[in-house]
This record gives structure tokens, sequence and C-alpha cells, in this order.
């Protein structure tokens, strides 16, 4: 059933053809004209087609197209002699005919190899030229949607293309690769809306750093899909550039802050810095002592960092420290490197409580240096 109306649409697309394109009453090179083949031999297939003597199929043809005695089908003329000398017709591009025609109609995208980069008369670039099977067919510029070097590196590939004309009285053939881009992009932005609906608070992902700027960095989290995050959710310490903490092309793990989408406008923001804190915390348990370096000063304490990657830190309070500090004989400088032990260890919140308490210090640390001595008034 499905063989009788795929027959059906092929006689149906090549009524269409021969309506736009009338078979000429006199033979012409490169047109399409009926015939009926009345002989298969070594030489090829014989057709008549209402001339003084029959055309010929050539035999190497007929290895890849079927052809059968009283077969009634159409043929592209290869060669109209004017004199005695046989015509020779081809089934093979009759067909390709045909069926660019009905990918025209149906709107088909179809692969054609780009052999020439053609120039206009100014050295500009006028378009290319492509072929399909055994038809050479043209993209002009206007309809190849690409700009620049990156034609040069179209010579040689498939290109993805749609059927804009199809004349094979005139053997034109016209393809748009402008619309192919246009309908994969549309497509594209539909999968990435249909991506961002499901984005909620809390989420985890995995993307891409796609850019690096001042105040934090961009992340494709799929389908160019970008969300902000922001440098205080790349790190505790907001001395350290951005372009320290995170590479272009890196994958990272990231949780959504925000995902909302108001007036048209959407807006997406990230965190990378939880996703790692939530992963430290999982690993770590009240007790054990670290180390790490003193990044911030506050009224309550001091903030350390705990991990490599400067996305941890931990609050050590004021009261979590020696008399001597708390009294100013000794004091704690950024940067110092000191070691700590955990007191208590908050997931949810992703806090981290520390001691020095009873806590040795290493001999050469410039922790709780002394300080210096105040100088003397005169006079």
């Amino acid at each position: 059933m499905n063989n009788m109306q795929d027959n059906n649409n092929q006689d149906s697309i090549m009524a269409q053809l021969l309506a736009s394109y009338p078979m000429p009453t006199k033979l012409e090179r490169g047109t399409l004209i009926e015939g009926t083949v009345v002989n298969i031999d070594k030489v090829g297939a014989w057709v008549s087609y209402g001339g003084k003597c029959d055309a010929l199929v050539p035999a190497d043809e007929l290895s890849e197209i079927q052809l059968t005695c009283g077969q009634k089908t159409t043929f592209f003329v290869l060669d109209a002699p004017e004199d005695e000398e046989i015509p020779t017709f081809s089934a093979k591009r009759a067909a390709g005919w045909i069926d660019l025609k009905k990918c025209q109609t149906e709107g088909t995208t179809i692969k054609v190899n780009v052999t020439r980069i053609a120039k206009n008369g100014s050295g500009g670039v006028a378009g290319i030229n492509v072929r399909s099977g055994q038809l050479n067919g043209f993209v002009p510029f206007s309809l190849l949607g690409i700009r620049g070097k990156a034609i040069d590196g179209l010579l040689n590939c498939e290109l993805e293309v749609k059927v804009t004309e199809v004349n094979p009285e005139e053997r034109k053939l016209i393809f748009n690769h402008a619309l192919v881009l246009a309908d994969k992009a549309a497509e594209i932005a539909s999968q990435r809306d249909a991506l961002f609906a499901t984005l909620k608070a809390g989420q985890t992902l995995s993307g891409t750093v796609a850019r690096v700027v001042e105040y934090g960095c961009f992340v494709d989290v799929g389908l160019g899909l970008h969300g902000l995050v922001h440098k205080s959710e790349i790190s505790g310490n907001a001395k350290i550039p951005v372009s320290e903490l995170v590479k272009v092309g890196e994958t990272v793990t990231v949780k959504v802050l925000k995902a909302d989408e108001t007036s048209g406008k959407r807006q997406l923001s990230l965190s990378i810095k939880q996703p790692r804190q939530e992963a430290y915390l999982a690993n770590i348990k009240a007790g054990e002592i670290l180390t790490g370096k003193v990044a911030r000063q506050v009224a309550f304490g001091w903030f350390v960092e705990l991990s490599a990657d400067n996305s941890v830190d931990g609050l050590l309070h004021k009261s979590q420290v020696s008399n001597a500090v708390r009294s100013g004989r000794k004091q704690i400088n950024l940067g110092d490197t000191v070691a700590v032990r955990v007191v208590e260890v908050e997931p949810a919140v992703g806090r981290i409580g520390l001691t020095m308490r009873d806590v040795p210090q290493a001999i050469d640390s410039p922790a709780l240096s002394v300080p210096a001595p105040a100088a003397p008034v005169l006079g």
C-alpha cells in the first residue's frame, strides 16, 4: 500500500514538473522529454520519443537506475544532434530534476556538495557552486546566510540547503542555505525556552563557562542558555580577580539561585560556590583540624578560607581565639595561615564554625604576631 502511495506521489510531482515546463516540440539539449523504452542491449536502453530515430540511454547509467522494455517515463536530453546522429538521453538526470522539484514542493532540506566559491566582478563573493547528484546548482550570496572567511571554509564540504528554484529547461537550480540556518535557530530557540521553563531555584546543573567579566562569569547550561554567576557566588574572597578563579571553556557545577521571566526579560542567576561548599561540607566533621588562610575581618571575628579554590570559608568568631588576641597583645592579620578546629558544620546554610583555642600553630606562622610597640611621644 505504501509503495503504491509513493508511486502516486512521484507521478504527481512529475506531472507538476512537466506542467511547469512543457515538453519541447523540437528535441533540445537540457530539456525533459517523455519516451518509451523499446529495447535494452549491451549499448544501453533505446527510447522511442516520436523522433526520426530512437534515442540512447548509455549502458553505464543502467547500473544505477532500472529501466524495462515498454516502460514510459521522463528523460533528460543530454545531446540532441541536428544531423542523423543518435540523440542521448539520461533517465538518472531526469529523476534528479523530479526529486528536486519534489523537495521544493515539500520544503525538504537536502545536502549538496560545495564545488566552488564564485566571485563577482569586484572580487567579492557572488555565491557558491554546488552539486546535487548529477546536477549542478548555485547558492547566491544573498541566500547563503554566512559572511566573511567562513565562506572559504565551505569549499569541498557538504551543505544543508532548501530548494528555491528548479528549471530544467534552463538547467537552473537555485538553493537556499539561509533558510536552513533560520529553521535551526528557531528550533534551538524553542528548545532553549523549554529548558528554561524546567529550571527551578535549588537545582544543580552542569555547565560551561562561556564568558568571564569583571563582576562574574556567564555559564552556558545547555543550548546556549546563559546564566550569570556573580563573583560573590564564585569565591568568598572579593579581592581575587574572577579571571583567576574560572576560565572560559571550563566545565563547572552550578546551582540555580533564580530563574524567572518578567515582561519578556529572562533572568537566570547561578552559583558556583554553593555546589563546591556542599561537596566540601559533606566531607568534613566537627573536631577535625584544618589549615586555612585568613581572608576577611569583621566586627565579630574572621573568615578563614578552607578550600584551595577559595569557595569555602569558615567563621572564626572572636570568642574562639585566645585572651591574648582578644586583648590585643597578639593579633591575626589578613593572609595569615592558621590552624583551626571545626566546632560545627551546618550544611543547610553552608556554615562552618571554627576555633583556634588549644590548636597548636606552626612555629613559622605569621599568625598571632605581636603588634609593633607604639612610637614614643616626644616633647
